[in-house]
């Protein structure tokens, strides 16, 4: 046996420069009531299908998701997932949706000293001797389980119901509404359980067999929910709020000022109806990152997740992969708005809607005009707003993968250099897809804020031509502790790709 060759020489091998940071993914989120999701979870879905297995058939939430997955952008390319997230509209206690696969009566009848344990937080309770042999029905069998449980001195169980839900086929369990906090729930393998003794299993109650197990919650404001949902995850693009959620006037403003607030992370979309659109329109206009979606009293189609699906299915990877919102078709949407008045009214309000006009006898319907809320100093139409969403991403993801997989950025030219490179690449993928828009002329006004924020007379030349301009330097700074950091600031100015919405043609005959 020899001396191991590490005690001489020890290589340890690892590959290099790998990502760990992805880029986020632009689909829907839609805030819900539905019990269904608990108040810690995000569900995304890959097809309508999946959802209306989850949430049911005749669902709004399916609704929408149907509406959603039909759109087919001009290049081919549809949403690949939607997400759906819960505000706690009211207290919830502790709930389990059962799996729908369960046993047979008859293997439920043959459990007479079963076991079941339900952890309420840190305390775990154990029921024992459950004795199902007498139940003749499925409801039944509900009914002996709840008796077991309210039987048991554990606060969470004294009002605590199981039912049978005829309609998802499956156990359902709600514990004590009394006194709700945000005591987690957990169903938990007893001690000493065997097959034929697992009341749990039997039941369909472990997450492991597909039940859904929510801990409970104390109710919270709307806008609260959008803060504790986007703090825990903002991996999605746009997001709504079904229409039981009855959003009112100040639920959507103050969502709207923690949104804008943000600085281009989301697009806020909100439904407005005949009557409100003008109050609302008033009430939300400077703010950024709003977009207000008109639909008529009479269609329940949720026109609010055709521009969620219209950007969830920008391909940004794709050579000029960019789309404009509007004249952007989905064939399940009817038209809202079919004559000048109401569009030009709508137009003036920065309201966007599902219109129809006609050429040739042949009606044509589309989606216009794809603007935003905001400022003069906000992107105002989705495209841009949508591709600088992208773009902030991009290089934020790039530059903290630089951090993650570098063995130093040092503050001095080869680690601006370092960081520069990461940069470029994001504007080549920029320039790419077309989000810089490139050999495009820019005004007087453009050329003069262009020279005042660079300090270069020559830089608006340089961003009419190939579309960007960028500048580095590194800087020292005292932190709070008293410890001297450095820090890499940059600066990008990019010619914005905007988009003809309008033509309109002189045609001389001589």
């Amino acid at each position: 046996m020899a001396i191991r060759f590490t005690k001489f020489i020890d290589i340890t091998s690892a590959v290099g420069g790998v990502s760990q940071v992805s880029v986020r993914i632009w689909c829907a989120r839609v805030f819900t009531t539905n019990v269904l999701i608990g108040p810690t979870s995000i569900l995304q879905f890959a097809t309508a299908n999946d959802v209306g297995l989850f949430f049911g058939f005749q669902s709004e939430e399916y609704t929408r998701a149907v509406n959603y997955f039909a759109y087919v952008s001009p290049l081919g390319v549809q949403p690949t997932a939607i997400q759906f997230a819960r505000f706690v509209a009211a207290a919830q206690p502790a709930t389990i949706f059962g799996a729908t696969s369960v046993p047979a009566l008859a293997t439920l009848q043959a459990i007479s000293a079963g076991l079941l344990s339900l952890q309420f937080g840190s305390t775990v309770v154990a029921l024992t001797g459950i004795n199902l042999s007498t139940a003749t029905t499925l409801a039944g069998v509900a009914t002996l389980i709840q008796t077991a449980l309210r039987a048991n001195a554990a606060a969470e169980l004294s009002s605590a119901t199981v039912t049978w839900n005829t309609s998802a086929q499956a156990f359902d369990f709600v514990a004590s509404t009394a006194n709700v906090t945000t005591e987690a729930l957990a169903v938990v393998q007893p001690a000493g359980v065997v097959t034929n003794t697992d009341v749990a299993a039997a039941l369909g109650w472990y997450s492991s067999q597909g039940a859904v197990v929510n801990s409970a919650q104390i109710a919270e404001s709307r806008l609260a929910g959008f803060n504790r949902v986007m703090s825990v995850n903002n991996n999605c693009g746009s997001f709504c709020y079904t229409r039981a959620s009855t959003l009112t006037l100040a639920d959507a403003a103050a969502i709207a000022t923690a949104n804008a607030a943000l600085n281009v992370m989301f697009i806020f979309r909100v439904y407005v109806s005949p009557e409100v659109y003008a109050t609302w329109s008033a009430a939300l206009i400077g703010l950024a990152g709003v977009g207000l979606e008109f639909e008529s009293d009479s269609l329940l189609q949720y026109i609010e997740m055709l521009p969620m699906s219209i950007q969830a299915a920008i391909d940004f990877d794709a050579v000029d992969g960019t789309v404009g919102f509007m004249y952007k078709q989905n064939s399940l949407y009817s038209p809202s708005v079919t004559d000048d008045g109401v569009s030009d009214t709508l137009d003036a309000a920065r309201v966007n809607y599902y219109g129809q006009t006609q050429k040739g006898g042949q009606v044509i319907n589309f989606y216009q005009r794809g603007v935003l809320c905001g400022g003069s100093t906000a992107p105002v139409d989705s495209t841009i707003f949508a591709n600088e969403q992208w773009f902030k991403d991009l290089q934020g993801t790039n530059l903290i993968n630089l951090q993650l997989s570098a063995g130093r950025i040092p503050a001095n030219a080869r680690g601006q250099a370092m960081c520069e490179l990461v940069l470029q690449s994001g504007i080549d993928a920029a320039v790419r897809n077309g989000t810089i828009s490139v050999d495009s002329t820019l005004t007087i006004i453009q050329q003069a804020f262009i020279t005042s924020q660079t300090g270069d007379r020559t830089a608006w030349q340089q961003l009419q031509v190939i579309g960007y301009w960028m500048a580095t330097n590194i800087t020292e700074a005292v932190n709070t502790s008293g410890v001297t950091e450095y820090t890499l600031n940059y600066v990008i100015l990019y010619r914005k790709d905007d988009v003809i919405k309008t033509i309109i043609g002189s045609h001389q005959l001589i």
